[in-house]
């Protein structure tokens, strides 16, 4: 199957997409591979002409192109930040309400184009997700990864350090990591969900996680198969 360039101009929306990283695809049937675009609410380039200029690189032909909109997944975040909501700090069931009340507005500034698009599409939020049949297991099983594997929770928790730091915050709080850490839990027990349904690839305009790669790498309770791709959009001179 011919992969998408590495290197891609989008003629209509004036962006260009990088690939920075990519798995080999070359033995996926492309008429049964799903396609899922991550779609994370404090990325930009999640929303709008990025997203369309990701779509003009992804071509057609593929099975499906899904929008896994992170929205209640971002909770642990917005609750470990203690963001003000406007009714003080936040508790988790407010962070919820507030994460889902952002995908609401991706959903009415992105949703109608997707599905006038001439290809199978599908918008999976969050919470459809957490109601899977195997969502819980899979997550426990990368819990309990957590606690027997160092290298795991180092790569965990390197990430969330990570993640901070780009947003000029030094959560240092043990109880707060410990709820940013559900946040990679919940997203890689998804990405197993997927990779076990349907051959995947996911995309994503960043870089990937480090407990990504360690999974990807490692056999053994938390090993994750799947295919990826991680794109990276620049504004065209």
């Amino acid at each position: 199957m011919r992969l998408p360039p590495r290197r891609y101009k989008s003629e209509n929306y004036g962006l260009e997409v990088r690939v920075t990283n990519r798995s080999d695809w070359s033995s996926l049937n492309r008429a049964e591979t799903i396609i899922s675009v991550e779609v994370s609410l404090a990325n930009e380039k999640c929303t709008g002409n990025h997203l369309r200029a990701i779509l003009d690189w992804i071509g057609i032909g593929w099975s499906e192109i899904q929008f896994s909109i992170g929205d209640t997944l971002h909770r642990f975040n917005v609750y470990a930040g203690e963001l003000r909501t406007g009714n003080g700090r936040s508790e988790m069931e407010m962070a919820e309400e507030y994460t889902r009340n952002l995908g609401n507005d991706w959903m009415e500034s992105n949703a109608a184009w997707i599905g006038s698009l001439p290809i199978d599409t599908r918008i999976i939020r969050w919470d459809e997700w957490r109601a899977h049949p195997n969502f819980l297991d899979e997550t426990k099983r990368f819990r309990d990864a957590l606690s027997a594997d160092p290298e795991f929770a180092e790569a965990v928790y390197r990430d969330i350090q990570q993640f901070n730091e780009r947003r000029g915050t030094t959560n240092s709080k043990e109880h707060h990591l410990a709820v940013q850490s559900e946040y990679i839990l919940e997203e890689l027990a998804v990405y197993a969900i997927q990779s076990e349904e349907k051959s995947t690839i996911n995309i994503y305009p960043g870089s990937p996680l480090g407990a990504i790669k360690y999974c990807e790498n490692v056999s053994g309770l938390c090993a994750l198969n799947r295919h990826y791709g991680y794109v990276k959009l620049s504004s065209l001179s």
